[in-house]
């Protein structure tokens, strides 16, 4: 479900679907939220999640799939806020992937590795084209609500969704949480126009090079935390 900022203004949807086929068709529930109807979320939020926990996916993304195809490829152009209600007695929360990688190749993956030969994640400066933004993000397995740590990050990308100590790079697996305590709870998803799927055999420089790919997106469980 998305959700859209609306005015006193007639609102247009326009649809472009490219080549020749005339089987494509769509067909959309539209509900209006009276103005101040916490339903409908705060300005800004496409989406909008209630309830202790749950999944979020980037839009495309096959989550009831069993496994996943090496072309499943996010949305290009993609640059909104995803946004969390924070419960009674919630002041943190925490996501992992809905699929560790226990079934290949997991359930993320965003740009490319921070190395030519091995697929890592990447975090922060070197997440400049598809990345997840999660202000005050901290490593999940020291993350304690009311404590400060002393690393933080921000944008999380590369092959797999981890936070690692070292600047820039994070690490090899999807076995650990990432968290923040951050308020109003909220991440931003932005990807560019193009996947790099150059002729280079090099994962630094092709998203496709090694599993998992840099081309899938993301299917994340996110869970609120006590304060």
């Amino acid at each position: 479900m998305v959700i859209l900022d609306a005015s006193d203004e007639c609102h247009i949807a326009l649809f472009d679907f490219s080549g020749a086929s005339v089987t494509r068709q769509f067909d959309i529930k539209v509900t209006q939220y009276a103005c101040g109807d916490e339903t409908g979320g705060p300005d800004g939020c496409l989406q909008y999640f209630t309830g202790i926990a749950g999944t979020l996916a980037s839009f495309n993304f096959p989550t009831e799939a069993a496994t996943l195809s090496s072309t499943v490829t996010h949305l290009s152009n993609q640059c909104y806020t995803i946004c969390f209600r924070q419960e009674h007695d919630k002041c943190g929360i925490c996501f992992t992937p809905v699929n560790d990688g226990t079934i290949a190749p997991g359930s993320f993956g965003l740009s490319i590795s921070s190395d030519a030969a091995s697929a890592t994640g990447v975090q922060d400066s070197k997440c400049s084209e598809d990345y997840l933004q999660i202000p005050g993000a901290e490593r999940g397995s020291t993350f304690e609500v009311g404590s400060t740590s002393a690393i933080f990050h921000s944008r999380i990308c590369g092959r797999f969704f981890t936070h690692s100590d070292a600047s820039g790079v994070g690490g090899t697996d999807n076995s650990e949480s990432i968290c923040t305590q951050r308020r109003p709870f909220r991440i931003h998803f932005k990807t560019d126009a193009n996947e790099n799927t150059l002729t280079e055999d090099e994962a630094d420089m092709n998203e496709q090079v090694l599993a998992p790919g840099g081309i899938l997106g993301f299917n994340l469980n996110y869970a609120l935390q006590d304060c």
